[in-house]
Parts: structure tokens; sequence; C-alpha cells
């Protein structure tokens, strides 16, 4: 999976809990009491022994605060979702939906995204993380009536996606805003007009949960038995793979300012810069995602042997971790005019370590 911001960092310790795998033992079942029995106590000692090193595989997951970190920032940059950055200082309302989709990165260097599932497996904690939104409604009004140059706006969504089969979202957002014209639009000619400048604020709440499954290497512990006779071996296989649950919930201050120009009538591009103050915490669960077999490889005499699965139970967490306090970014943007429908596509930029993109459709007068 590729995972698509550094500033002030105020890290809050979280609670930790060091991963661990426990289970129970495949069971096996010949015909013969007194083999059953012996191939059983042989079978629990080969799993016991491939528990120690699932263990040892997974203790490099005991900690993953900065992974927490990275999903918690990437929720916040996607809570700007359906933002009207591209068309203020309008005259009457705005009415908006759209999605976006925020990232954030441990390295500004391409390459490194090729093997960042393998670059997890092996340390436990990369900071990055991915988040996304959707808002199905952003009202916006002209409140001249309480203050010329005065807008304010509320925003609400509640969406799941699942843009690839190991990686789930579902997210809740709400969030109000207001903005002040700091000066006012001119239109140079039919051809050209400046939407003003502005100088925007609010509160966002972002609630996310997020599920992203990651495989880890099969443990294999052979076994051999011989008794009167008989001679079985084989394999028990422990697939100690998990999912990483994490729930995020942000809560962002963010203050910007922005501009922006209509060419051509249907053109927009709009330029701005802001300032996120973020708040909230992120739970960074491990869920059981894999499995206990047995794999019999040598019956040199002919037995009728019946399989049972075990099971495998990970437990671990990293608990209340938040996200970075302060994010700064710099925002752009192409829209499109329709008369008064627009079609904007937002673009924040956090410098070296992360960005978000969207879509947002909607009615302007």
């Amino acid at each position: 999976m590729l995972l698509i911001g550094t500033g002030i960092i105020i890290c809050c310790v979280g609670s930790l809990s060091a991963a661990t795998i426990i289970g129970t033992a495949p069971g096996v079942s010949t015909g013969n009491a007194l083999l059953d029995a012996t191939l059983s106590a042989v079978i629990a000692d080969a799993f016991n022994t491939a528990i120690l090193d699932a263990n040892n595989t997974l203790s490099k997951y005991h900690d993953q605060q900065q992974l927490a970190r990275g999903f918690g920032n990437a929720n916040v940059y996607s809570s700007q979702v359906a933002s009207f950055q591209g068309f203020q200082n309008y005259d009457h309302f705005a009415v908006a939906a759209g999605g976006m989709v925020g990232v954030h990165m441990p390295s500004s260097d391409p390459n490194y995204y090729e093997n960042l599932d393998d670059e997890l497996e092996k340390t436990g904690d990369i900071f990055a993380g991915v988040g996304a939104s959707a808002s199905f409604l952003n009202v916006g009004i002209n409140a001249k009536s309480i203050r010329p140059g005065l807008y304010l706006n509320f925003k609400f969504g509640s969406a799941s996606v699942e843009p690839v089969d190991e990686v789930k979202f579902s997210n809740t957002i709400v969030g109000v805003g207001a903005n002040y014209t700091l000066a006012k639009p001119m239109t140079g000619s039919f051809l050209f007009k400046w939407r003003g400048l502005s100088l925007g604020t609010g509160l966002i709440y972002h609630n996310s949960d997020v599920t992203y499954a990651v495989d880890i290497d099969k443990i294999t512990e052979e076994f051999v038995v011989n008794y009167g006779g008989y001679k079985v071996s084989g394999d028990v296989v422990i697939d100690p793979s998990v999912n990483l649950e994490l729930k995020v919930k942000t809560l962002t201050v963010p203050v910007d300012i922005m501009t922006s120009v209509r060419l051509l009538w249907l053109f927009n591009v709009t330029l701005g810069a802001g300032m996120d103050f973020n708040f909230g915490n992120t739970d960074l669960i491990l869920i059981s995602n894999g499995s206990v077999t047995i794999d019999i490889q040598q019956t040199p005499i002919e037995l009728d042997i019946k399989t049972t699965p075990g099971t495998a139970v990970v437990d671990g967490f990293t608990l209340d971790v938040s996200p970075s306090f302060a994010r700064f970014r710099l925002n752009t943007g192409v829209g499109f005019n329709f008369g008064p429908l627009k079609i904007d596509i937002p673009v924040s930029y956090y410098p070296r370590t992360g960005i978000a993109a969207g879509v947002t459709l909607g009615v302007v007068l």
C-alpha cells in the first residue's frame, strides 16, 4: 500500500502493550489412541516453540507511536474536505460536498514507498499514515447582516470506503468555520476577476477508524514421531499476520489566509497558506489475522490422519498518541466555473512530509 507533513511536535507518551501471541495447538487424529497422544504431545512442543519464535517476530510491534501519530496527522490533513477556499467572498450563500485524502510521508524520496510494507514489517513502526474524509454537506452564508465581510459555514459528513482489499476506512466529520474579508474582490476585465483576500478559522472534529492488514512471514516448526512402527513427520505453521486497527480522533483549529482568481470565465486558481493547531488521540490495536495449521509431509505407512487447525490470538496496543500539535501548510487548487455550479480540486502541502488533495462540487451564489 502506498502512503502518500514535520512542524512543532508536542508528544503525548502513549500507553503501550508489547505485542504478544498466544493460542492453542492444532489437533490430529489417526484412530490410534496411543499414537494420537504421542503425536499431540510432540505437536504441542513444536507449537510452543513456534509461538516463542512468533513472539520474537512480533516484539518489534511493541511501540508504534510513530505510526499512530502519522495516522493522526493524516486525519488532520484530510479534514479540510469540501472547503470553499477557491470561491471565497461570494454574494449570498454556498453549498458544497466533497471528498479528500491526506497522507503523512516519512520521506520525500518517491523510491521509499516501493517497499513501504517491507519497512513496516521490518521495523514495526514508521512515521507514516493515511486519512480520508467525505463531507456530504458544507453550507456557507454571507453573514453581512452581522458584520460586512463575515462568512459562516457548517459541514458534516460520514462515509465508509475500501480503496484496496487490505485497507478499510470509516469516518465522521463535523465542522464550523468563519471567514472575514481582508480585501474585497475586483474585476479587472470580463476575462479576469480577483476574488479578494480572506482570513479564516474554525473548529473541525474528525473521527476515523482505519484497518490495515499487515502480512508477516509464517513461522514453521518441524516435528517427527516414531511410534510402534509408525512414522509421521510434518510442520506446525503459525501465520502471525495482524490487522492494525487505528481509532483516530482529532480536533483541529485551522487558521489560514486565502485568495483566488477567475480566468477566462471558466478557470479558478487558488493560493494561500495556513497553520493547523491539532488536538486529539490515536489508539492503535493489533487484531489477529493469521492461522495455526499442520502440514503433514510424510506418512510412510497409510494412516487416515485428520487434522484440525489451532488458534492464534495477538494482543497488543499503543494508546492515546497525540497528533503533531502545529502543522504549517501551503494551499493551492484549480477550479472550474459553470455559472453557479463550481468544481474545485484543492491541494494542501505540508512542507516535506504531508499532502492532501480532494474534489469539491457545489453551488455558489
